[in-house]
């Protein structure tokens, strides 16, 4: 004949079962068929039970951190964009240097793009097609 294990301490608790009997009616599930004044079997219970307030197991919008993960269309903007202001950049280089072979001065091309003759000459001086 086997002795019983004792029961811990927190099983009989008032305090304890207090917790748990609010937490149960907060959520509105049965902890125990003896809790209750209506005692269900297992048969009694769907998995929808927990749900039935509006509540889904499904979020309403699903997690940005983890689409981004599972995606990486973050990654790939910024990878497109890094190649798309690459790009700009060369087109711009290369729109001043074709303006200045065409003969306008500095100050011209500054004031179409809105930046000082001193730093555009200070930036392509030394990079002017056919000269140097």
């Amino acid at each position: 004949m086997t002795t019983p294990a004792p029961t811990p301490w927190w099983d009989t608790d008032p305090e304890i079962a207090e917790i748990r009997r609010r937490t149960a009616e907060e959520f509105g599930i049965v902890l125990d068929a003896t809790d209750s004044d209506e005692a269900r079997s297992l048969e009694d219970f769907d998995d929808d039970d927990d749900f039935d307030d509006g509540y889904s197991a499904v979020p309403a919008e699903p997690d940005s951190v983890l689409v981004e993960l599972l995606n990486g269309r973050s990654l790939r903007r910024l990878s497109e964009a890094r190649d798309a202001l690459t790009d700009a950049r060369e087109r711009y280089d290369d729109a001043v240097l074709e303006a200045r072979t065409a003969g306008y001065s500095w100050g011209e091309i500054g004031n179409l793009l809105g930046v000082s003759k001193q730093q555009l000459h200070r930036r392509f001086s030394t990079r002017q097609r056919g000269r140097r």
